[in-house]
């Protein structure tokens, strides 16, 4: 952080323990078109709402470049951390909800879902869900998949005690690569390629 200060940058670390941050409700696992930004379903600045509603949203939106660090619990990133995590799903361009009075109409999101898809043409770039993502630039590391690849070499060693701190090193170097790799991808198949 002392090296980005000193080119410049403003810095500002953000320890998650000190905000609240309710469970991420799983909505766009019911339909696409549930989940919303800003967050139906702990509204900013009402009751409902919470730290990450109220600050941390903004925050995220406000950054040029996030560092997320963690430790590991458990062989998964920390409770904090999926809990800000999970909640990110409704930044990643997430529609309006069609009927504002009543965001969480789960048939009528259902329809809504069916009809972007059916109207969405492939041969169009951000046709469709992807019409979310048109003129944005995004890069997408999948947090569990590189930090299970990078704890792999770890578990591995420990299990028989058949590799040498060499091989441990490789078998977590190339994991990390492959957790690079998969977020990559990820990026990628996101921008139409």
């Amino acid at each position: 952080m002392n090296e980005c200060k000193k080119l410049g940058a403003k810095t500002e670390i953000i320890y998650l323990r000190k905000y609240e941050i309710k469970p991420c409700k799983a909505c766009y696992s019911t339909t696409n078109t549930q989940c919303h930004y800003p967050c139906s379903c702990y509204p900013k600045g009402t009751k409902e709402g919470d730290d990450m509603s109220n600050i941390l949203y903004d925050k995220v939106l406000n950054a040029d470049a996030i560092i997320f660090a963690t430790p590991v619990n458990n062989f998964k990133v920390s409770s904090y951390m999926s809990l800000f995590v999970d909640r990110l799903i409704s930044l990643d361009g997430s529609l309006s909800p069609l009927n504002p009075s009543a965001p969480k109409d789960v048939e009528l999101n259902k329809k809504h879902t069916k009809f972007i898809e059916l109207t969405a043409n492939n041969q169009v770039n951000g046709s469709g869900f992807f019409r979310r993502f048109s003129g944005k630039v995004g890069g997408i590391i999948t947090l569990t998949i590189l930090i299970i690849c990078a704890i792999m070499g770890m578990t591995l060693s420990q299990g028989k005690g058949n590799f040498t701190l060499k091989q441990h090193k490789i078998l977590g170097a190339l994991g990390v690569l492959l957790g690079i790799i998969h977020g990559l991808a990820v990026m990628l198949s996101y921008m139409g390629f």
